[in-house]
């Protein structure tokens, strides 16, 4: 009997160390193959899952600029930003960070983050201000994982820079 009882603690203690590794070990699939499951009104609460996390800005904390194109939000969300910082233009960055709920900065290929007077853009100024501010002026800033950790999901530190 106390054999048993020993044998099943330890096959129950096997089976919870392999599924919290397998859990563990799931990699970031993207929000297009998360849309697959969650894309219809869940009866529980009653609305479109997928739907509402797009108006969330979560999914917009880093966008890619391809071109000479601001990046664009869903129709009626955010205003986003409509020029690019002054005496810029969109194709000399690569990521956008924000501009969907509050402020947006700018990244350039070389990973760097735009940095000086006038480079922060704030979706809604105190009235009577600019919505371009300073942001680290004279400061080198790279967007590394300390940054990326909070404005990505799945974030690793493998790989290189890819601007």
């Amino acid at each position: 009997m106390k054999q048993i009882r020993l044998l099943s603690i330890l096959l129950l203690a096997i089976m919870f160390l392999s599924i919290s590794n397998n859990l563990n070990a799931q990699n970031y699939v993207g929000s297009n193959t998360c849309q697959m499951c969650h894309n219809t009104i869940n009866p529980n609460v009653g609305y479109n899952i997928w739907a509402e996390h797009m108006k969330t800005g979560h999914p917009y904390k880093l966008n890619t600029i391809t071109g000479n194109q601001a990046p664009v939000f869903p129709p009626n969300t955010s205003p986003g930003v409509p020029t690019p910082p002054p005496g810029k233009n969109w194709s000399d960055f690569s990521y956008m960070i924000g501009g969907y709920g509050w402020k947006a900065r700018f990244i350039y290929p070389n990973g760097l983050v735009y940095t000086g007077p006038d480079v922060q853009y704030n979706l809604y100024p105190i009235a009577g201000t600019s919505p371009w501010v300073a942001y680290n002026s004279g400061q080198t800033t790279k967007y590394n994982y300390n940054c990326f950790i909070c404005h990505t999901t799945g974030p690793s530190q493998v790989g290189s820079w890819t601007g």
